[in-house]
C-alpha cells in the first residue's frame, strides 16, 4: 500500500517513522498543539523550519487534513485526521 492510502494514524505515523523519520518532530509538533485546529504556519516556526517548506507532505502521508486557507492560498489551517491513533503511535515509538 502506498504510503498516501494509508487511512488511520497509528498507520501513517509509523511509516513515517520507517519511511520519513525526519518528519517525526512535525508530525509530534502538531500532536502538541493545544487546539484542535492549527495554522500550518505556526508549526513551521516552532519547528524552525527553512523557508518554502510546507505540510503537505503530512497531508499526503494521511496524518494531517488542510480545513481552510486563506490570504489568497498562502495560509493553510490543519487538523489531525486521526489524533487518537496519532497520539499511539508517537507513544508506542
Amino acid at each position: 500500500m502506498a504510503i498516501g492510502t494509508v487511512v488511520n494514524g497509528y498507520d501513517a505515523v509509523m511509516r513515517i517513522a520507517r519511511d520519513h523519520p525526519a518528519w517525526l518532530p512535525s508530525v509530534r509538533v502538531c500532536y502538541q498543539h493545544p487546539s484542535e485546529e492549527f495554522k500550518g504556519q505556526y508549526i513551521l516556526e516552532k519547528l524552525n523550519a527553512r523557508p518554502g517548506r510546507t505540510l503537505r507532505p503530512l497531508e499526503q502521508w494521511g496524518v494531517l487534513e488542510r480545513v481552510r486557507v486563506v490570504a489568497g492560498g498562502h495560509h493553510a489551517w490543519y487538523r489531525l485526521r486521526d489524533r487518537d491513533g496519532v497520539g499511539r503511535a508517537l507513544r508506542d515509538l
